[in-house]
Formats: C-alpha cells, sequence, structure tokens
C-alpha cells in the first residue's frame, strides 16, 4: 500500500472539484433552466477554481515555509514550476493545434488570424484557453522566483487581491463613470479574457500565505468552521439574489474560498489512504483531459445531429462519465503508460 502523507478530504475535494470544472466548460443546466444555471454556476460551481488555486498555494507554502535561504526558498518554487511545465507543455501544444484546427474547420475566419489569435490567447491566458490555472501559476511562481524574497509574499497577495476586485468594480461602473469603461475596454483589448493571473493570482498566493503565516487564522476559524462556512456562504447567497454580481460578491466569494478551504483542511474522511491519493491523480487527469472529451461530445452531436446547445446538460453527464472512466483507467490500469502525459517521472 502506498504509505505517502495525504489529506483525505482535500483529495476528495480535488475530485469534486475536477466534476465541476467540467460542468462549467459545459454549461450543465443552461439548458433546462436559465435561473437554477445561473445559480449553480455563481453559487456552487464557482468555487471549484478558487479551491483548486488555495489548495495548491497551501501545500508549496508548506514547503518554501520551510526554505532556510534565498537559494533554497528558489529551488524549491523552480521544482514545483518543473513539475507543472511538463505536462502544461504536452497538453498546450495539443489544444493550440486541436483549437486551430477545429475554428479552421469552421471557417470562424482565415486561418491566419485564427493561428494569430490563438497565439495571443496562449500569451495572456494559455493555449487555447483550457489551461489558464496551470498558466496562472507559473507566471506567479516565476515573479515569485524574480523576487527572491518570501517575506514579499504577503504583499503580493493584497496586490493580487485588489486586482481581483477590478473587474467586478468596471463593471459595476461602467455605465456610471466614463473612466471604468474605457479601462475596461483597454483591458480587454490586451488581455481578451479575464481568465489569467491579473484577475485570479490570489486565490494561490492566498494559499501560500495560509501556510506560511496562517496558522492562528486556521486555528481561530477551524474550531467553528462549519458555522463560519454556512454563516459566510449564507451572506454570499443573500448578496447573489439581493445585488447580484457586484464587488461585494467577488470580496465574499473571496472569504467562502477561503473559509472553504479551511474547513475541507481540518475535515476528517474514512478513506483509504490509496484511495485518496488516487482520486488526487484522477482529478490531474480530469482537469487536462476534460475539454478532449468535451470536444469530442461536440462532435458526435454534430455527427448524429444532435444539437449540442440546446442539450447542454447531457454533455455534461456524457463528458463526466468518460472522462472519470479514462481517468479510472489511468490511474488503477497495470502497466500502462498513459500517466506520463500528466507526471513527469
Amino acid at each position: 500500500m502506498n504509505k505517502r502523507k495525504t489529506n483525505v478530504a482535500l483529495d476528495s475535494a480535488k475530485f469534486v472539484a475536477a466534476i465541476m470544472v467540467v460542468a462549467i466548460h459545459t454549461n450543465a443546466f443552461k439548458d433546462i433552466n436559465i435561473k437554477f444555471y445561473n445559480f449553480c454556476s455563481y453559487c456552487i460551481f464557482t468555487f471549484a477554481v478558487p479551491f483548486f488555486f488555495i489548495c495548491s498555494g497551501y501545500f508549496l507554502g508548506k514547503k518554501i515555509g520551510r526554505s532556510k535561504n534565498t537559494t533554497e526558498y528558489k529551488n524549491l518554487i523552480t521544482q514545483y514550476a518543473l513539475r507543472l511545465l511538463y505536462p502544461y507543455l504536452i497538453w498546450g501544444i495539443w489544444y493550440f493545434t486541436i483549437t486551430c484546427a477545429l475554428n479552421i474547420i469552421r471557417h470562424s475566419n482565415t486561418p491566419l488570424k485564427i493561428i494569430t489569435y490563438q497565439l495571443k490567447l496562449w500569451i495572456v491566458s494559455s493555449p487555447g484557453g483550457g489551461l489558464w490555472y496551470i498558466q496562472t501559476v507559473l507566471i506567479l511562481l516565476l515573479i515569485l522566483y524574480i523576487d527572491g524574497n518570501k517575506k514579499h509574499i504577503a504583499t503580493y497577495t493584497i496586490i493580487g487581491t485588489l486586482l481581483t476586485l477590478i473587474p467586478s468594480l468596471c463593471e459595476q461602473l461602467k455605465d456610471k463613470v466614463y473612466l471604468f469603461d474605457r479601462i475596461q475596454t483597454a483591458y480587454f483589448d490586451v488581455f481578451l479574457t479575464e481568465l489569467n493571473f491579473l484577475w485570479w493570482g490570489a486565490y494561490f498566493l492566498i494559499g501560500i500565505v495560509l501556510a506560511i503565516r496562517g496558522a492562528n487564522f486556521i486555528n481561530l476559524f477551524a474550531r467553528h468552521r462549519k458555522l463560519y462556512f454556512v454563516i459566510s456562504y449564507c451572506i454570499y447567497i443573500f448578496v447573489y439574489f439581493m445585488c447580484g454580481k457586484n464587488i461585494v460578491l467577488q470580496s465574499m466569494k473571496l472569504l467562502v474560498s477561503v473559509i472553504l478551504f479551511i474547513t475541507i483542511l481540518n475535515l476528517r474522511l474514512s478513506i483509504n489512504s490509496e484511495i485518496s491519493i488516487n482520486l488526487r491523480k484522477m482529478s490531474t487527469i480530469i482537469y487536462f483531459s476534460h475539454f478532449t472529451f468535451i470536444y469530442i461530445v461536440q462532435i458526435v452531436f454534430k455527427f448524429i445531429g444532435l444539437e449540442y446547445g440546446t442539450h447542454l446538460t447531457l454533455a455534461w453527464i456524457i463528458c463526466c462519465a468518460a472522462v472519470v472512466f479514462y481517468s479510472f483507467l489511468v490511474v488503477y490500469m497495470k502497466g500502462n503508460t498513459l500517466m506520463r502525459l500528466y507526471e513527469r517521472k
């Protein structure tokens, strides 16, 4: 049996969060009821990606928090970055290629313009727009490496948190203050999307700070973590229904995401550690592979004459079943080499 140390609750939550990510990318429930879809998207699924960011930051923070000097600090960052870079390049090239090919087949634009746009999207977000989570972490690791001082992480976290609130602020004030409309327009002209390190990096950095300096904060919330989570989540739901998407909701999202992580971190589940580790591996496989299965389902639907846009929930169910089964085979099937697509041996 695998004796590696693991947190069963976090590993299990990663698997559930991976399924939620698939739901986000397939627009699950949008074809059934738009209000139910919006509720699921902004009140449930929306916490999946922040959880992944905080989790990644926390476990990196546990390591770099023990570093004794700048060299050791930078070496830990380098090792973590290289571990992510390996599957990122493999799947990045694949998604860049398939996205370009699909857009060319659809005649959405000239091949040169399609390739140029996808290259720009790769630079500002991620290849094919699907691996922005990994690219965000890699860019932040580069910033931390260049800075070389772990004492500055808290400062970067504050800056990142303020940046996270800017899109909501611009959206809220763009019709009232001309400046915010110009800022939003100028941003999207350059970055194309909000899915990048500017707006999402705070969650990763918060995870690092929680590991390095947040012991007292975690202990404070750990004692009544479930109560704090229920209260904060209820406030979040109230703000969503009363005010919609605004800067207050985004602020509450940050708070709820942190308390949710702390709640799961201190949760005790009776699951075998080997199963727990395999669930973690499956969540990684699901993350990297699920877009491929979404593309396959889109192609199959078109081939059999089924309108994808009106069968989004069915697409989510099929994609989930397929990618979970595939990830299970990769992890549990003896002698296969597919795991090399996701981690370097």
